[in-house]
């Protein structure tokens, strides 16, 4: 008789533990799907539109951080400079290759202040350079 109340209690015990591990991890799922409710609206970097200007014109970049935290450096991949590569709005001059090519990829990148509050985050935007000086004849029918 001892040996069956032993066996009862123990399993009586090892069911309490499940169901207190299993209403433990219900109660994470739950306040884990309020944060992602919370954190729905994720936050964004963007580097601005695509856009196609005259050889020799300065770009005024226009980049969006909504991140609360970290940094924002300006890249590119061609041989031209920022005037400022961290800040969001600044000037980018073309070189001579990014002319010669005929473009050039801008990508702003938002770095976290610690890597594990999340991976860097980026964005590009294409910059089409055209000869502006060159005139075009219309022909009347």
């Amino acid at each position: 008789m001892k040996t069956i109340k032993k066996i009862s209690l123990i399993t009586i015990m090892i069911g309490s533990m499940i169901m207190i591990a299993q209403f433990t991890q219900g109660q994470n799922t739950r306040a884990n799907n309020n944060a992602e409710k919370v954190n729905s609206i994720m936050p964004f970097i963007s580097a601005g539109f695509d856009i196609s200007i005259c050889n020799g014109t300065k770009i005024q970049t226009q980049g969006i951080n909504t991140y609360q935290t970290g940094m924002t450096l300006w890249l590119t991949s061609g041989d031209g400079t920022f005037e400022n590569p961290y800040g969001l709005n600044t000037t980018y001059t073309a070189g001579k290759q990014d002319i010669q090519t005929g473009k050039v990829t801008l990508t702003l990148i938002y770095l976290p202040l610690a890597l594990l509050s999340g991976p860097p985050v980026k964005d590009d935007m294409v910059v089409n350079f055209d000869n502006c000086n060159t005139t075009t004849e219309i022909n009347e029918f």
